[in-house]
């Protein structure tokens, strides 16, 4: 414990009781392995035995290695838990875990050897999906999140993430009005424009298991938020170009088309034609996403699962446009 500090990993926790014991459990080795990683524990006024276990594996294992439970008396949204985390390490590097997942061995030196490059400020790793009974888990992980894993400006996820500190000195740490998903990627989005020639890594084998959604229902409202965020998060960054109102246009059109699809066919005209195309053009768009996710699900889940993934899609990429277009026409920030 007399090496400086080099490294904290922040573990923010909310009811967690289920989970916390074996994340913690995964991390401990790891970072003794490091000798210079420090490990926060921020209990965002948790209801449950989240506390009593954060505040036992720190009084087991402080003689091994710098860690501490911090206790949040109100509950606040995730931002601000992190921004909590942020101010009570010392870490060149500071890295998110979530209290829900587990990590893989070597987990913490694959990360690490994100930051090799000096241009390099931000690095995320793998998450997969965390073995449980929810067949959709599964299916979902396959069809969807193992695949937008690949694509994106960022393929930054909350579960498994690092960022060098001069990262939150220049944004101010994570936004508090971004209170749906995505609060990561409005650092990083800020970042980056304020720093262009900064870089953002993913690291393949830096891999952590995390729970994915077990039901249609609570994926698709994940859709649904990830909308709002987005759109948010645009608005944030001052992204109200040309191409922010194309996208937007297009995303409005989808949102319309399927609601009216009878009106559409029965007057057709030039306008619903016009705007057939500018939905086949919002679907062609993905078309990668749509490739992908039938791989990935048929080479796991077989054939039937593969061919059920495109209309999961279809429609998780309508919700995400309604959101869009529900914050789009909000007057209120998030």
């Amino acid at each position: 414990m007399g090496l400086k500090i080099k490294n904290s990993i922040i573990v923010c926790a909310y009811n967690e009781e289920k989970y916390l014991e074996n994340c913690l459990n995964s991390l401990r080795n790891q970072i003794i392995g490091t000798g210079c990683t420090e490990l926060i524990i921020i209990d965002n006024e948790s209801e449950d035995c989240t506390g009593d276990i954060g505040k036992i594996f720190v009084d087991e294992n402080k003689a091994y290695f710098s860690c501490k439970y911090i206790k949040i008396d109100n509950h606040v949204e995730l931002s601000k838990s992190r921004n909590v985390g942020i101010k009570e390490s010392v870490g060149d590097i500071v890295i998110f875990i979530d209290a829900d997942a587990y990590v893989k061995s070597e987990w913490l030196k694959n990360l690490l050897t994100g930051f090799i490059d000096e241009e390099v400020d931000i690095v995320s790793g793998k998450v997969e999906n965390l073995e449980n009974e929810s067949g959709f888990s599964e299916f979902i992980y396959n069809a969807y999140f193992r695949s937008t894993q690949l694509f994106g400006v960022s393929r930054l996820i909350g579960a498994n993430m690092a960022f060098r500190r001069k990262v939150f000195e220049a944004t101010g740490g994570f936004f508090n009005n971004i209170h749906g998903r995505g609060d990561e990627v409005a650092v990083a989005t800020r970042y980056f424009s304020l720093f262009p020639n900064k870089k953002e890594r993913f690291v393949r084998n830096a891999i952590v298991y995390n729970e994915y959604p077990d039901s249609i229902l609570i994926w698709l409202k994940q859709q649904f938020r990830e909308g709002i965020s987005h759109i948010a998060i645009c608005r944030l960054n001052l992204k109200n170009n040309l191409l922010y109102y194309i996208q937007n246009s297009f995303r409005f059109c989808n949102v319309i088309f399927w609601p009216s699809l009878p009106l559409v066919f029965g007057v057709f005209n030039s306008i619903s034609l016009f705007i057939v195309g500018i939905v086949l053009a919002r679907y062609i768009y993905r078309y990668k996403l749509f490739v992908t996710s039938f791989k990935n699900t048929f080479k796991a889940m077989g054939l039937t699962k593969a061919i059920l993934s495109i209309p999961t899609i279809f429609l998780g990429t309508y919700l995400l446009d309604l959101g869009c277009i529900k914050q789009l026409f909000s007057n209120r920030n998030l």
